[in-house]
């Protein structure tokens, strides 16, 4: 039996092995929808240092979003897509036991922006949460400031079957669905949990696929809901999915490896919103600051 303590590198050892392992579940790479990665700059804001979530802004066009990982303060950095400083949003009485990742959506009208609390490195926590904010609307004319986001809705996540470490959080883009997809397993699994996310009481996600990937570290859906990009540290996963075909059933056809310019520790990726293309975005490892890329559509 492996220790707790050592599934985190034992994990790691796997990447290159379950990548190679899932080669022949994989389309062909020959002709991909996406070009190399273009250096966009490096991240203005020097307090972000462990970006672990990335999310295209709906309200605010042109900008993006991240957060720390796990000690930081509970708060969101918004950035333009150049990497400078657009600023810096508290999320009142809330903590960041080990935020991994986020997402943006437009439902009813209302532009929201989910932080998911899902990082569990020794799985001891039988709780999980994800928290959920309306976006908050920055002028092109106002300079980077700091503000706090007063009403925050906080909704308890079980999982079924064991306390996963998750670092990467899909939602879907129709109905509000929340996807989870964890991290250490060599198959890892891929969670829904149906909307609406209940407040007053815990919501238990169910599983609907497994996928022949480990270490998986960021997720996300296109803001059209027909594309679906999952990441390890090595890899970027595509899916395009088929008419009337389900987010499930997507994921369990062969998926399209991307070109992928590998980063110092790559845990966020998101799409533009304009249909453009999709970013990344690294934690600095080894005193390497973060770049942000950007994968121009084809």
């Amino acid at each position: 039996m492996i220790p707790i303590s050592m599934k985190k590198n034992f994990a790691f050892l796997l990447i290159p092995l379950l990548s190679c392992g899932s080669a022949l579940q994989q389309t062909e790479t020959g002709n991909l929808p996406f070009n190399n990665a273009t250096d966009k700059g490096l991240l203005e804001n020097s307090r972000i240092t462990e970006a672990s979530g990335l999310a295209a802004s709906r309200a605010n066009k042109g900008l993006l979003w991240t957060h720390n990982d796990s000690g930081d303060d509970a708060r969101i950095f918004a950035l333009d897509t150049n990497g400078k400083d657009r600023g810096t949003y508290y999320f009142k009485d809330t903590r960041n036991r080990d935020w991994e990742d986020m997402a943006a959506v437009t439902l009813g009208g209302t532009n929201y922006i989910y932080v998911a609390d899902i990082g569990d490195n020794d799985q001891k926590h039988n709780k999980k949460y994800i928290y959920r904010v309306k976006e908050p609307v920055i002028k092109p004319t106002d300079k980077a400031k700091i503000d706090t986001i007063r009403s925050v809705e906080t909704f308890i996540i079980n999982y079924p079957d064991a306390n996963r470490n998750a670092e990467a959080l899909m939602i879907d883009q129709q109905n509000g669905d929340v996807y989870i997809v964890s991290k250490f397993e060599a198959n890892v699994v891929v969670y829904r949990v149906k909307a609406p996310l209940s407040i007053s009481q815990n919501n238990v996600a169910e599983v609907v696929a497994t996928l022949p990937f480990t270490y998986i570290t960021a997720a996300d859906i296109s803001p059209d809901n027909q594309e679906i990009l999952i990441k390890n540290l090595d890899n970027i996963f595509y899916w395009k999915r088929q008419k009337n075909e389900s987010i499930a059933d997507a994921l369990k056809r062969p998926t399209i490896t991307l070109a992928y310019t590998r980063e110092p520790q790559g845990e966020a990726v998101a799409f533009t919103t304009d249909k453009t293309g999709f970013y990344t975005l690294s934690e600095v490892k080894k005193k390497v600051l973060p770049h942000l890329y950007f994968y121009k559509r084809k």
